[in-house]
C-alpha cells in the first residue's frame, strides 16, 4: 500500500515538474521572441533615420591656450582628441567601406555613404584646430607622426593581416558606441557649459549631435555580416584600450609640450573640473556603456536623437525629420 502510494506519489511529482518544464519553456520562447521583435523595432528605427552632411566652420577660431574655462587638464584632454580624432575618423571609414560591397539593404547602403561623408567633415574640423595649436607652440606633427605609426602602420596593419578585417569594424562599431554614449553624456550633464570659445563649443556639441545621430550605421553594418557575440565583445575590449591608451598619450604629449603646465597644475586642475560638474559627467558614463555588452543589444535601444536635432536646431544647422 505504502509503496502504491509512493508510486502514485513520485508520477504526480514526475508530471508537475514535466508541466512547469513546459511552462518554462513557453516563458523562454516567449521571450526569445519579445527580444527577437525589440531587435527588428530597434534595426527598423535605425534605417528610418536620413543622415545629412554639414559643412561647417568650427574649428578655426582663435583659443587660448587653456581654453577651456582656464583649465589644463580639460584642455589637454580634449586637446588630445582634437589630435586622434581626424585619423581615428579615417580608420571608421576604412573598417566600413572594406565591407560596403557585401550591404544588401539599399536604404543601410545610403546610410552607410552619409556616414562616411559625416566623418570626413568631423576630421576636417578637428584638423582646423591643429593649425591653432601649431601657433601655440605644440610640436603637432611630431605626435601625429608617432600616433599614425603605432595606430594605424602597425596595429591596424597586423590586425588586418593576421586576425582579420571583422576585429577592425568591430572596433569602429564599439569606438561608435563610446562617442555617442559620450555624446548624450555631455547634454546630460552640462559639462561643456563652461567658458571657452563659442566656436570651440559650437565644434564639440555638432559633432556629438552627429555621432548620436549616426551611431547604429556601423552596428547595422556588422549585424548584416552575423558575427555573433564573441566578435562584438572582441571589438568593445579593443576599442577600450585604444581609445583610453591613446588619450592618455595625447594628453601627456600636450602636457609635456605646456611651459605653463606642470605634473601639480594639472591635476589641481583636473580635481577643480571634477568639481565643477567632471564628477557627474563620469558616474554617468559606465551604465550605458558597459550596456553594449548585453546580448540583445542595439543602439537605437538609447533614443536620443530628439536631444541632438534640438542642439542642431540651435546652432542654425539643418535637422533631417523625414525618412529616407
Amino acid at each position: 500500500m505504502a509503496a502504491t502510494l509512493f508510486k502514485r506519489k513520485t508520477a504526480k511529482e514526475v508530471l508537475d515538474k514535466s508541466i512547469d518544464q513546459s511552462i518554462d519553456h513557453k516563458k523562454a520562447g516567449q521571450t526569445m521572441r519579445s527580444e527577437s521583435r525589440r531587435r527588428t523595432e530597434s534595426a527598423k528605427k535605425a534605417r528610418e533615420v536620413e543622415l545629412t552632411e554639414r559643412r561647417v566652420p568650427y574649428g578655426a577660431g582663435p583659443m587660448d591656450r587653456h581654453w577651456f574655462a582656464g583649465n589644463r587638464a580639460a584642455s589637454h584632454v580634449v586637446n588630445s582628441l582634437h589630435l586622434i580624432f581626424p585619423d581615428g575618423e579615417r580608420f571608421f571609414i576604412r573598417s566600413v567601406n572594406h565591407y560596403r560591397k557585401q550591404i544588401q539593404d539599399p536604404v543601410l547602403k545610403k546610410q552607410v555613404r552619409m556616414f562616411m561623408a559625416q566623418e570626413i567633415q568631423h576630421g576636417v574640423a578637428h584638423e582646423r584646430a591643429w593649425d591653432t595649436l601649431r601657433e601655440q607652440g605644440f610640436p603637432v606633427d611630431e605626435f601625429l607622426e608617432s600616433y599614425r605609426k603605432n595606430a594605424y602602420d602597425r596595429l591596424e596593419g597586423f590586425v588586418n593581416r593576421r586576425i582579420g578585417h571583422w576585429l577592425s569594424l568591430s572596433t569602429t562599431v564599439a569606438l561608435e558606441h563610446y562617442t555617442a554614449t559620450l555624446a548624450q553624456t555631455v547634454f546630460d550633464t552640462g559639462v561643456l557649459e563652461h567658458d571657452m570659445p563659442q566656436d570651440m563649443r559650437d565644434l564639440l556639441y555638432w559633432h556629438a549631435c552627429e555621432e548620436i545621430e549616426h551611431k547604429s550605421v556601423a552596428f547595422d553594418v556588422m549585424q548584416e555580416l552575423k558575427p555573433g557575440y564573441f566578435k562584438r565583445i572582441a571589438g568593445f575590449i579593443m576599442a577600450t584600450f585604444q581609445l583610453l591608451g591613446f588619450t592618455i598619450q595625447g594628453t601627456r604629449f600636450m602636457v609635456k609640450r605646456d611651459p605653463e603646465c606642470s605634473f601639480w597644475s594639472f591635476h589641481r586642475d583636473f580635481f577643480r573640473f571634477l568639481r565643477r560638474g567632471g564628477i557627474k559627467f563620469f558616474l554617468a558614463l559606465p551604465l550605458p556603456l558597459l550596456d553594449y555588452l548585453r546580448p540583445g543589444f542595439h543602439p537605437d535601444d538609447h533614443e536620443n536623437r530628439m536631444i541632438a536635432a534640438e542642439q542642431l536646431r540651435k546652432q542654425g544647422l539643418p535637422v533631417s525629420e523625414s525618412p529616407i
